[in-house]
């Protein structure tokens, strides 16, 4: 707690904040009728009142919240899973399962590295950004399917890297997400309360669920599956999300009223 009060004092928002613009500012072009013109100043933002109004954030809000509500079986149980139905140490166990946490450390910049490498590909930030979580998702459920057959250390050890990499990738990306959704003027209310539908949520009812689906079945293969299930409809939703469309207005005028339109 005192180290989050301490970085609540420190920390700043936005690089214009500082008096910097943000990271690739100044290298975002657009091509327009074969010559390379700066990019516009004007920018979309989006209120957080708007927000509730579009397709776009619930979809979002949904799928953040079945994210929380798979990963949250898996991490949860996943170590119990290995050592009352499968026979493992728990000591091995913990130990090959904190290779999960290895991977968030790596992933999360890398994982944010190939997004923007993608974005700048496609023209396009918020497309690069899909592309990425979608596959994350994809490759987590594929990570739940293969956790429901391991056997041995081993196979538990390619579970927790297969599982790590995306888990390590997405989290910190669907804050990226968010505001290349709806902008970053009011990206932290809105993101704040995606987060609080989908941690409060997913993250609350997902061990819980896991852990009763174990106690009337006898062993963790229903909780593990659902997971599995689960993942599969988060990178539906994540595909599925269009981004709302909306006149944009120069930050030095006040803001136009948001007519969504998916």
């Amino acid at each position: 707690m005192l180290g989050v009060a301490l970085a609540t004092v420190f920390m700043r928002g936005k690089p214009e904040d500082m008096g910097l613009k943000p990271f690739g500012y100044e290298e975002a072009k657009l091509e327009t009728h074969g010559k390379t013109k700066a990019a516009s100043t004007a920018e979309v933002f989006w209120s957080l009142k708007e927000a509730l109004h579009t397709p776009a954030f619930w979809t979002i809000a949904i799928m953040w919240f079945c994210s929380n509500f798979a990963e949250y079986i898996v991490f949860s149980h996943s170590v119990n899973y290995v050592v009352t139905d499968r026979g493992f140490d728990l000591k091995t166990a913990t130990y090959i399962f904190s290779l999960v946490g290895l991977c968030f450390l790596i992933c999360g910049p890398l994982g944010g590295s190939i997004a923007d490498k993608l974005g700048t590909k496609y023209n396009d930030e918020f497309k690069g950004r899909k592309v990425v979580i979608t596959s994350c998702y994809i490759i987590a459920c594929l990570a739940s399917a293969w956790l429901s057959h391991v056997k041995t250390p081993g196979m538990y050890l390619v579970y927790a890297l297969i599982f790590g990499i995306p888990f390590g990738t997405y989290i910190p990306s669907v804050a990226a997400y968010v505001g290349t959704t709806f902008g970053a003027k009011s990206m932290g209310a809105i993101w704040g309360l995606t987060t609080a539908l989908g941690v409060a949520g997913g993250a609350g009812l997902g061990p819980y669920v896991g852990g009763y689906l174990r106690d009337i079945t006898g062993n963790y293969q229903a909780s593990i599956w659902l997971a599995c299930a689960v993942y599969a409809l988060t990178a539906i939703l994540c595909f599925a999300v269009k981004k709302p469309c909306k006149v944009p207005v120069e930050s030095s005028k006040m803001e136009e009223k948001a007519v969504p339109v998916e």
